[in-house]
């Protein structure tokens, strides 16, 4: 618990997340500001009750939330590893491995806030602009952005790893877009990679928890799994050669 206090307040501290979360706040107000001037001054009906819950987590996860959890995730290994003071937290009476589970969960965290604020403030805009929505319909939309919480929980841990394995932020950025982009090629001519691409599990995150599809949830395990691990393993070997450069 204290290990994820420590995340929270360096994530809290860092200008880059305050910046981030300002361009987040901006892009849903201007979400919903384009869709009251559409409704109420143009005549245009572009969403049923609810709806518009739905088309804003649509249009965060085609882009900035993956962007925004890459980033941070990568800049958190960045700022402890590429400065050295993760030699200071490993003087903490904790193991290796659970600082490296105190960042992903630090990170985690923060995506789970602004999702449940996403959520509650769209279902809010909805709600005014559109009247009630069934329990069912709003249990289908919680459906949608659990499941956008734990497909972004991969692009946490990829950003991670990839961070541990050239040791740039910048590099753990792009080096996970050329991932997205191959798999989704390799994809059209190959239909087996195609069931398993990040690209299709990232734009699967809707039907994750509200249709059942055993391929895709054990996609999501296996990645987990296999991520977690090798990023478990680059960590302490890192966080061991510091011990070593320390003495």
């Amino acid at each position: 618990m204290n290990i994820l206090k420590l995340e929270w307040f360096k994530l809290y501290k860092r200008k880059s997340t305050k910046v981030l979360m300002i361009i987040y706040s901006s892009v849903l107000i201007l979400q919903s500001f384009f869709y009251y001037y559409s409704e109420q001054s143009l005549g245009m009906n572009l969403f049923s009750a609810g709806q518009f819950t739905i088309s804003s987590l649509k249009i965060m996860m085609a882009f900035i939330l993956p962007f925004i959890c890459l980033y941070i995730a990568s800049n958190s290994f960045a700022q402890d590893l590429g400065r050295g003071t993760i030699k200071n937290m490993l003087l903490l009476p904790v193991s290796k491995g659970h600082l490296f589970y105190g960042k992903l969960v630090g990170v985690q965290c923060l995506i789970g806030v602004l999702l449940s604020i996403q959520f509650v403030y769209t279902m809010t805009v909805g709600l005014v602009m559109d009247g009630g929505v069934s329990f069912v319909v709003v249990g289908s939309y919680l459906g949608h952005y659990l499941g956008a919480f734990l497909i972004l929980g991969l692009v946490n841990s990829l950003g991670a790893l990839y961070y541990l394995l050239f040791s740039s932020a910048g590099l753990a950025l792009l080096m996970t877009y050329l991932t997205y982009m191959a798999m989704t090629i390799a994809g059209i001519y190959i239909p087996q990679i195609k069931v398993i691409s990040l690209g299709r599990i990232i734009q699967s995150y809707g039907t994750l928890l509200t249709q059942y599809n055993s391929t895709l949830l054990l996609s999501v395990i296996a990645y987990y799994i296999l991520l977690i691990t090798a990023g478990t393993f680059l960590f302490e070997s890192k966080a061991t050669k510091q011990i070593i450069e320390f003495e």
